[in-house]
């Protein structure tokens, strides 16, 4: 069976879930933009609301703020095959009725949506994953490794609405996250 066809059943498997109570209320599961397999998988918190709309992840502003950070961080004739993936730690947005504002995910949200990110990851193989914001990193830090019961490399990233937020402060921040970027070494 082919990686497409293992993803296929994978999606289709979690696009009913109810684990959790977003996921009664939820219409949409973002699963992933990219290529499967990949070299660098990279873990966001949760979907937007552009999200939603556009139905993939790292969509609208913060979408095309990583898009601007990975091309400056791999640009170069050394990172011209480089293979990227994107997902979520949750596959619903983290909101419930009756305001349904946005929120970040709640630890139990994210364990909920553990097996489903490791099996994932399974599928899509990476060399190193990029966590984008500490939410990211506690899902990634409970992934494993196939052949042992380690994490896999991860490189921590800032969120990319904690930049956009900053405006000119987050220059800083920005330019972390190239450089975080550019040190891995695959």
């Amino acid at each position: 069976m082919n990686l497409l066809s293992n993803y296929s059943m994978h999606e289709a498997s979690y696009t009913e879930c109810q684990k959790c109570p977003i996921g009664r209320y939820s219409t949409t599961r973002i699963f992933y933009r990219g290529v499967i397999p990949a070299d660098i998988l990279i873990v966001g918190e949760a979907p937007t609301d552009t999200d939603l709309v556009l139905s993939k992840p790292f969509s609208g502003p913060p979408g095309r703020l990583l898009t601007k950070i990975t091309n400056e961080a791999f640009s170069g004739e050394e990172y011209d095959e480089l293979a990227l993936c994107m997902t979520y730690t949750i596959l619903c947005a983290p909101c419930e009725p009756p305001s349904f504002k946005m929120r970040q995910p709640s630890e139990n949200e994210i364990r909920n949506c553990s097996s489903r990110l490791q099996n994932f990851y399974d599928i899509v193989s990476p060399k190193h994953v990029v966590a984008v914001g500490r939410i990211a990193e506690k899902a990634v830090k409970r992934l494993r490794t196939a052949n042992d019961a380690n994490p896999p490399e991860y490189t921590l990233i800032p969120t990319l609405t904690s930049i956009l937020n900053q405006g000119e402060q987050g220059t800083l921040d920005y330019k972390r996250a190239v450089s975080a970027l550019q040190a891995i070494n695959i």
